[in-house]
């Protein structure tokens, strides 16, 4: 495989690594509007009582176990990258290196497809973001 093959496939693996990479951040560290809805006297916020409920608390936390899932497939990908880079003729490690590719990539959908259901799902539990009373 010629060299500008190569540094093609490796330009094209870290873009869209790094397009992965942000989308999966800005789904972590979206705000959300139920944290605004929090009404605390002057008492409780002076206790550290003005708190987001359970729901904001385990959103949170399955998102940073999300993002840290997606990091991790990202630098598997970026890792088969350069497997595949470095494979030379070997059709073994070519073979390796596009199977670490593979896996890296379906890891990065279930990912994203698992911060949107788990948040659809937080959403629906407790009545929406728009209509947090419900």
């Amino acid at each position: 495989m010629s060299t500008k093959i190569k540094a093609l496939v490796l330009s094209l693996t870290l873009s869209l690594t790094s397009l992965l990479g942000v989308a999966t951040l800005t789904t972590v560290t979206a705000p959300s509007a139920a944290a605004d809805d929090i009404t605390c006297t002057a008492w409780q916020e002076a206790q550290g009582l003005c708190t987001p409920g359970l729901r904001e608390m385990m959103r949170t936390m399955v998102n940073w176990f999300l993002f840290f899932l997606g990091f991790i497939a990202t630098i598997f990908l970026i890792y088969g990258g350069f497997l595949y880079i470095t494979a030379g003729m070997s059709d073994d490690n070519i073979a390796k290196a596009k199977k670490i590719i593979t896996y890296a990539a379906i890891g990065i959908v279930v990912i994203l497809v698992a911060a949107v259901l788990v948040n659809a799902l937080l959403n629906m539990i407790a009545g929406g973001v728009d209509n947090p009373t419900a």
